[in-house]
């Protein structure tokens, strides 16, 4: 988290053609939000949710995980 490595590569794994990743790039950003404040401030400032909001117009399992990651943003 500290490089900026991995927020990038979400972000551009959120930004990806093929539905699996996007789902389980999710995942790993409600895992990541889970964790220390320092690691959803991070992602904050790398201004990551406007992408996640974005798939709010994608399928169904896609839009469960993106409720689920706003959620724990929000914790």
């Amino acid at each position: 988290m500290q490089s900026g490595a991995l927020v990038k590569a979400m972000m551009s794994y959120l930004q990806s053609m093929h539905r699996h990743i996007k789902k389980e790039s999710l995942w790993v950003l409600s895992n990541l939000t889970a964790g220390p404040t320092e690691h959803t401030d991070a992602l904050i400032q790398a201004e990551i949710l406007p992408l996640i909001m974005d798939l709010m117009s994608s399928a169904y399992d896609i839009k469960k995980e993106v409720c689920s990651t706003i959620l724990t943003f929000l914790n």
